[in-house]
Formats: structure tokens, C-alpha cells, sequence
């Protein structure tokens, strides 16, 4: 049945497992979950906010599960109590054990409390839930297992026992663990009120557990106090090493494998590298970092960067370069060795962090002890001051100890200004030679200056080339991140120069400190001036490159991921989408085979074709209760897979009883001919102002369009509320702006062949909407009767019998769609086609599958479909228009078409 085909296993896992750490969870971390996802997956986030307002009532599973995924209900309704039984499956025995209760579920499976038969022992028992036996989950519940295999210590729940049973659905694996009764860090630390010497004691421990897994080569990745459980015995215990990564070669591949492309970690305790996607930096220090994030919020309660209501890039940003407040600001107590200790371990730089949580935990049981730590300078002051404390009854109100330790600062002083005196002479005697060097130094930075910028103009328009986002493009993202980088390292350099040459026209304008900056700029030689001005120039060039490496960094980690997030995230989707394809009477027996950058949305409701979200665009859209798409957010560009096939192209005037008869028909649209077509792609909607300012990179400020959210027409012309928003189509873009643009994506704008075909969506009449102009109310924004009084009265045609709301463009989605489930075929904004245009393209006989009539040095191209500035004339599916490629319209935008891959 249809709309059971459209149950996703994935996503519901997916929800499933962020459900039930949020519900879980603390109000920071979960509103830190809610923040990271609502800036990557808005659609997800939403379903996960509504459940998470339901509280436990949405965790039966059926309520859980009927929010998942458009269709489930229906699914629901027809399966009835046997699917909602599946979702609350708990076996009374697996193996030698009785099931008793379930404490844990996730996106790779289920976890319940359990008795061995033999040892009879208390066990956690863990399995994959026979809904989400994919290969993928199989594959990563595999290698848990085995990393938990490795690992014997007592600061590690141990696993007993791996295998599988058949639970009704096939063999599903398990494993039994250790069952840790007891609560996570923190909570232990607050209940317990714990001083500070206890909870470095509880860190150190911890440490020296995650030491072992390392020497093991596992890295935990995920170190966290929900993570670390603390037992009735007060023995801590490291768990969930369910997103670890297996250092040694042979298994590193796989774990890479089976979870490349995601951000994994919890954003608060990830070390800089692990935010930054920097795969091949991830070594065992990123848990060291992490532990030091644990200790610092142990310590002084909050944690070292707070990115709870921050978007993702913002969080992100704030982790790479925002700086840490100082731990005894929060706590006066860590003032000296345990704020040094800190510091080292949250270090940005993993080189200038602890080696290994080993030396994380010597340190710290060090200052338990007294003695001087690694992390501090060791000076004879220092060792003196550690000294004195760890040996108190011998220095305690003894004049001749503090006799001793001032004589051995005094030791300490002549010696360092002994040396002090060396430097100062060596000093002077290096003085005239950098004055020497000075000249041509200077001349040298003028030179790194001029040099650079031309490097940063034409690094920052490389970067605008560096398209599509696939794997191929990898190794030309890291060339260029490797240059772009290097570059604006001089970046500091170049702003403490502009800074002293700034202050040297405020001194040489001293007198005229009335004056603006500017002018007393103007008031200087020269040669001052032009050096500021280049300066400053080559200034707002950093900060442009600086805002675009991120984004190639984006782009570059976009391309690493875009396969797996394809083909292994999304196989289940792809399978349920070419199985259904396939069997489906439109497609003819289509064997579609899985698009890289494409993931599967089910199919329309009422055209019965099938929907796919592009991920280079934006986020995925939803369905809706009704089946009907819901965009996000920011939503990427969605396309509808047409059939492809034969049909008849044009329109003709001459002849009621020959096909395609349309009495407006004009002498460029005939002969009619039949065109055969393969099948493709083409976007459910006119690519809006915000999909081309994501994909091109730009602003606001830099948005092409006539009719831009917060610009200067008539707030009237927009009927309320849809106005100022980035949903409505984009315009003033040319064709070869567009084209450019398309294929830096792997699209391409349709021929006129795909337009009409997708545009009659399988009518011959002379609007797709029926064969009299009255039908296209409710389908088309036209010039018309609302136009015509609010803001357009001067314009020259009107279909004043029609209302449609609007003077200018219409959000996308705003008008009903064809049958092929497309919106604003007609009307709204012309779209542009690949063909160039002749008034006798349709004479020129050709029986070529997909006809294109392309000449480079033609002088227009095809536009098509009408505007909000034409009438329902132009709404014809058969009528061509024509524009020079160079030209910009405020009625002219595009829809993007992309051929189905092999």
C-alpha cells in the first residue's frame, strides 16, 4: 500500500534516539540539542519540540512513532495493534536472560535490564530494535560491541557477553554489560556536596579509565557527566562508547565509514578539531579536552563555553575562537594550580593540550598531594612555595625557614639580574644592525602588502568556482583552504600596520582633533595616505576572506559527506523509493538507482509522482497531516521526478480536430511535433531569494531581486502575511548568471522541451488548468483586478475579472500546483530555458530523444510560463518569449531541472 511504502525506519530512529536524550536530559543540554538542530535540521527539530511538549505520553511508541512520518497514521489505522506492539517489542527471555524492565532506547537500539541465568547477576542488555536493522546500524552496533571487547577496567562498565538470537524477525544481535546502578557526575557531585579535592579525586579516576581505553586505541569522543555514572560505592564509571573511534588502521577505516558526514559529540565538551570536522586531527587529546570541560563544570558549575540558543555556526564559531572565562572567575578557590591545570587540558591548540589523560590525572593527584604539576613553569619560587606547603610543621612560625627560602630568592634574583645585564648588552650590540634591516624591511612589507592584496581578490573569487559540493571537488577544497589560510595568517600582521600608520595621521593632525578621521586623513603627505587606504583595503579583503573560509570549509566537508548521506543515511529511503518507482505504471519500469545529493520525500499525494530534497540547498522539507510538503525553515530546492516519455510540443491555430489546438496559438509555437523525453528532474518550485543566496553565498545585501524582503516598494504590492520573506522567487538574474549558478549545483535550467512537457503536466488544452482562460483561477498570479488598485495602476493589461491577492511575485508555494504537482508553471515570475531562441525553432525537423536547440552567440533565449506583470495570455503552456541571456528582469527568474544519473 502506498502509505505505508513511505515509513522511514531511519527517521523515526533518528527522532527516537534525540527524543529520549532530550527527555533525559538536563535544561542546557536539551536546549542546546534543540539549538544545534533547529540550524540543521529544522524539520526534525520541529517534531522533536511537539513531542517533547507531549512529555511521557509521547512515549508509547505508537504517539512517537505517528509523528515520525507523513502517512504513519494511515499506516497506524490499517496495521492496527501489531505495528504499535512492534514499536513496544520487549522479549520475556533473549538467550540465557530474563528481560525485566527497558531503561534505555536509542537510534541504534533498545536497552533493557536483564538477569543471566548463569552467573546469575544483574546485566545491561543491549539490542538492536527489529525496526531498525539496517546495515548501517548493524554494522555500528557490531563495533561497539568489539571497542567494548577491548576494554577491561574498573572505571569502564565491562561488557560479559556478545551474540544473537532470533527474536521472530531474523537474527538480531546483543550484547550484555555491566549494569551500573547509580547517577551521572555532576548530579553525584551536587548531592553528595562534594569539596574540590573530592571531585579532582572523581576526575582523576575517570581520566585513568579513559587512559586505558586509549591504549587500547579507543577514543571515546562523547566524554561527557551524562556519560559517567557514579555507583553506590562512589566508583565512577565510563559508558557509552557507542560513538567511539578505533584508532588502529584497520577498524579507523570503519568507524569513519559508518559515521562520516556527522558532527559527533555533544557541542559543550567537544575539543575545537572534533567541531571543526577535522577528521584526520582526531587523536586522544580530544578527550583530554573533553575531560578538562567536565572537571571545569564540576568545579565551577557552568560550562566552558555556553552555546545553549545559539545557531550551529554560531555555537561552532564560539568554540573555535571564543575564549574561555577564567575558571576563578566563576570560583575564586581554583585560583593557581587548579586554574593552570584547566587551562592546559581546554587548550584550542590539541599540541599545547595534555598528551594523554594520563597526564591530565598526575597533575591533578600532584596537587592533592601538594607538589609542584608539569603544567606550571618549575621555578626555585615555585618549588619553594610547594615545598612549604606540603611541609607545614616544619616551616610553620620558623623564622630560620623563612630565613632560608628568602635567601634562596635572593639567589634567585642575582642570577636573574645577571642575566638580565647579558641581554641588554647583546641587545644593543644587535640594535644597529635592525636599524640597518629596518629600510628594507619596510620596503619588503610594502611589498607582502601590494602582493597580498591581489592574493586575497583572487583567492576570494576562486572560492565562488570551487562547485559542485561532490567528492570530487575535495582535493581542490583543500588546495584552496591550505592557500586562503596561509594567506590570511598575515592578516594580524597587516592590521598592526594599519594601526600604526593610523596613529601617525593622528599624531601629524594632532592640532586638528575637531576634525573627523577622514578629513584629517585628507590633511596628511601623501605617502601616509596612500598607505592607509591600502592598508585599510587590504583589511576589508581579510575579513571578506575571513568570512569565506568557513564557508568553503562547509562546502568541503559538504562534498566528504554528501555520498554517505545519500547512500547509507538515506538506504532505506531510496530502497522504499526505487522499489515503489519501479512498480509504479507512470515510470514505465524506471530503474532509478540513488542520486547522489538527493534524499527521497515519498510521493506527491495527488500527482502520485515522486518528491526529492536536494541537500546542497537547504533543509529538507515535511509533510504535512495531508501529505503535502511543509517547507522548513530554510528550505532547499525540491524535485519532482518526471516520467519522461512522448508528447505532443507546441500549439497550433489552424485545426480544432488536430492535437493541441489553441486558438491564441502564435507562428513560433507550430509546427506541433512529437518530442520523446527522458526521464528528469525538475524543481517543484521557482528557485526563491533565499536558495540563491545560500547556494551563491551571498547577503541580503547582496539579494539580485527587484521585490527583496525589507526594500523600498509598496508594502501593498505583498499581500499580507507572506511579505518579506526570502520564499518568494528570486529575479533580476540572467540566464547566463543562472546557468553559471545551476552548474556549480550539477543542475541546469530545462530545455523547452522538459518546461512544456513538465508544464502541461499531461494536458493537451491551451492552459494545463482546462481549455477556457477562467480556469487558471487559483493556479496563476497575473496582472489582474487586485493588481490593478494596489500599486500596478499603470501598468498596460489587466484580467480584471480575476483576484488573485497579489501585485508582484507570490511566495512559491502559495497557488495550487499542476497535475504533475508543480506551483506557478504559469504566472509569477517568466523562467528562464536552455535553448536559445528562433522564431522557427519547431520547423526544424529532429526525432533526437531530448531535443535542445542550442547556438553560443545566439542573441536570446527562451523565457517561459508569464508573470505577475502579464495576463493569462501569456500563461500558455505552449507560448515562448525571449530575452537577451544578459538581461535582468524583475520578472524574470528561473527553475532549476537536473537529468536523472545512471
Amino acid at each position: 500500500m502506498r502509505e505505508a511504502s513511505n515509513f522511514n525506519p531511519q527517521r523515526y530512529a533518528q527522532l527516537a534516539s534525540l527524543f529520549e536524550r532530550c527527555r533525559n536530559a538536563d535544561d542546557g543540554e536539551r536546549a542546546e540539542v534543540m539549538s544545534a538542530l533547529s540550524s540543521t535540521q529544522s524539520g526534525i527539530a520541529s517534531e522533536l519540540r511537539e513531542l517533547l511538549e507531549q512529555g511521557d505520553d509521547a512515549a508509547d511508541g505508537e504517539g512517537l512513532f505517528a509523528k515520525t512520518n507523513q502517512g504513519v497514521r494511515r499506516v497506524l489505522q490499517e496495521q492496527g495493534e501489531a505495528l504499535s506492539d512492534a514499536l513496544a517489542w520487549m522479549p520475556d527471555r533473549i538467550g540465557s536472560y530474563r528481560l525485566s524492565r527497558r531503561i534505555g532506547e536509542g537510534g541504534m537500539g533498545v536497552v533493557f535490564e536483564a538477569e543471566q541465568d548463569q552467573p546469575r547477576r544483574r546485566v545491561a542488555l543491549k539490542v538492536v530494535h527489529p525496526l531498525l536493522s539496517t546495515p548501517s546500524v548493524l554494522k555500528r552496533f557490531a563495533l561497539e560491541s568489539e571497542i567494548l571487547a577491548r576494554l577491561h577496567h574498573s572505571g569502564i562498565a565491562q561488557i560479559y557477553e556478545t551474540g544473537t538470537f532470533d527474536g521472530g524477525s531474523g537474527e538480531q544481535p546483543f550484547f550484555a554489560m555491566e549494569f551500573v546502578e547509580g547517577i551521572d557526575l555532576r548530579s553525584y557531585a551536587e548531592r553528595e556536596n562534594l569539596d574540590l579535592s573530592a571531585r579532582l579525586e572523581l576526575v582523576a579516576e575517570v581520566a585513568e579509565a579513559v587512559q586505558h581505553a586509549h591504549e587500547k586505541n579507543v577514543i571515546h569522543r562523547d566524554l561527557k557527566p551524562g556519560n559517567i555514572l557514579v555507583d553506590g560505592s562512589g566508583r565512577a564509571k565510563v559508558l557509552d562508547f557507542g560513538i567511539a573511534r578505533v584508532s588502529d588502521e584497520a577498524t579507523a577505516i570503519q568507524t569513519e565509514l559508518t559515521r562520516s558526514g556527522q558532527l559527533i559529540g555533544t557541542l559543550s565538551y567537544m575539543a575545537p578539531e572534533q567541531v571543526d570536522g577535522e577528521r584526520h586531527a582526531i587523536t586522544g587529546r580530544v578527550d583530554v579536552y573533553s575531560l578538562g570541560a567536565i572537571a571545569y563544570e564540576l568545579l565551577t558549575g557552568s560550562r566552558p563555553h555556553e552555546v545553549a540558543g545559539l545557531s550551529m555556526s554560531a555555537a561552532i564559531r564560539l568554540i573555535l575562537e571564543g575564549d574561555i572565562p577564567r575558571a576563578s572567575s566563576l570560583n575564586p578557590a581554583l585560583r593557581g594550580d587548579v586554574e593552570t591545570i584547566l587551562g592546559k587540558a581546554l587548550e584550542k591548540d590539541p599540541k599545547r593540550r595534555y598528551a594523554t589523560p594520563n597526564e591530565l590525572s598526575a597533575d591533578l593527584r600532584r596537587y592533592l598531594a601538594h607538589r609542584p604539576i608539569s603544567a606550571r613553569p618549575p621555578s626555585p619560587a615555585y618549588f619553594a612555595k610547594k615545598f612549604a606547603r606540603r611541609h607545614r610543621g616544619l616551616v610553620a612560625g620558623g623564622a630560620i625557614a623563612a630565613l632560608a627560602i628568602t635567601a634562596g630568592f635572593v639567589g634567585v634574583l642575582e642570577f636573574a639580574q645577571r642575566e638580565s645585564q647579558a641581554r641588554e648588552l647583546e641587545s644593543d650590540a644587535r640594535l644597529k644592525e635592525s636599524e640597518a634591516r629596518a629600510e628594507s624591511e619596510d620596503r619588503l612589507a610594502e611589498l607582502v602588502r601590494m602582493s597580498d592584496i591581489i592574493l586575497v581578490d583572487e583567492i576570494f573569487a576562486e572560492a565562488a568556482r570551487l562547485w559542485p559540493q561532490m567528492p570530487h571537488m575535495i582535493p581542490v577544497y583543500d588546495d584552496w583552504l591550505v592557500r586562503a589560510k596561509n594567506l590570511f595568517a598575515r592578516a594580524s600582521v597587516h592590521n598592526a600596520s594599519i594601526e600604526r600608520v593610523g596613529a601617525e595621521v593622528l599624531e601629524a593632525t594632532a592640532e586638528l582633533e575637531d576634525l573627523e578621521f577622514e578629513e584629517r586623513l585628507e590633511r596628511v603627505d601623501a605617502t601616509i595616505r596612500w598607505q592607509y587606504e591600502t592598508l585599510k583595503t587590504l583589511h576589508e579583503g581579510m575579513q571578506r576572506l575571513q568570512g569565506m573560509i568557513p564557508n568553503v570549509q562547509y562546502r568541503q566537508e559538504f562534498a566528504s559527506t554528501i555520498a554517505d548521506r545519500t547512500h547509507s543515511e538515506a538506504q532505506i529511503s531510496w530502497e522504499i523509493a526505487t522499489q515503489a518507482i519501479a512498480e509504479l505504471e507512470i515510470y514505465n519500469g524506471l530503474n532509478l538507482t540513488p542520486q547522489i545529493g538527493l534524499v527521497p520525500l515519498g510521493a506527491d499525494p495527488d500527482s502520485g509522482l515522486w518528491e526529492f530534497a536536494d541537500l546542497q540547498s537547504g533543509d529538507q522539507p515535511t509533510r504535512g497531516p495531508d501529505g503535502k510538503l511543509v517547507l522548513a525553515e530554510h528550505p532547499g530546492l525540491v524535485f519532482v521526478l518526471i516520467p519522461g516519455g512522448t508528447f505532443q510540443m507546441g500549439a497550433q491555430s489552424a485545426n480544432p480536430d488536430q492535437p493541441n489546438y489553441d486558438p491564441g496559438a502564435g507562428t513560433d509555437e507550430s509546427p506541433v511535433r512529437s518530442v520523446r523525453l527522458s526521464p528528469y528532474f525538475m524543481s517543484k518550485y521557482e528557485m526563491s531569494q533565499g536558495q540563491w543566496l545560500y547556494v551563491s553565498g551571498g547577503t541580503l545585501q547582496t539579494n539580485p531581486s527587484l521585490y527583496e524582503p525589507f526594500g523600498s516598494w509598496d508594502a501593498d504590492w505583498f499581500a499580507t502575511p507572506e511579505a518579506g520573506n526570502l520564499y518568494h522567487p528570486v529575479e533580476r538574474v540572467s540566464w547566463t548568471e543562472s546557468q553559471l549558478l545551476l552548474t556549480n549545483l550539477g543542475f541546469t535550467l530545462p530545455t523547452e522541451a522538459q518546461w512544456e512537457f513538465a508544464a502541461r503536466g499531461g494536458t493537451t488544452t491551451p492552459w494545463f488548468s482546462g481549455a477556457s482562460v477562467e480556469s487558471i483561477e487559483g493556479y496563476a498570479n497575473v496582472a489582474d483586478g487586485y493588481a490593478a488598485v494596489h500599486g500596478g495602476e499603470g501598468w498596460a493589461r489587466f484580467d480584471r475579472w480575476l483576484d488573485d491577492g497579489y501585485t508582484v511575485h507570490a511566495r512559491v508555494n502559495t497557488l495550487k500546483p499542476n497535475p504533475f504537482g508543480l506551483h506557478h508553471m504559469g504566472g509569477n515570475v517568466w523562467e528562464w530555458c536552455l535553448d536559445s531562441y528562433a522564431p522557427d525553432s519547431y520547423s526544424l525537423e529532429s526525432n533526437a530523444l531530448d531535443p535542445f536547440f542550442g547556438n553560443e552567440q545566439a542573441d536570446s533565449r527562451v523565457t517561459r510560463g508569464g508573470s505577475f506583470h502579464g495576463t493569462s495570455e501569456d500563461l500558455r503552456p505552449s507560448n515562448r518569449n525571449n530575452a537577451a541571456p544578459t538581461f535582468q528582469g524583475s520578472t524574470l527568474g528561473l527553475r532549476p531541472a537536473r537529468r536523472v544519473d545512471p
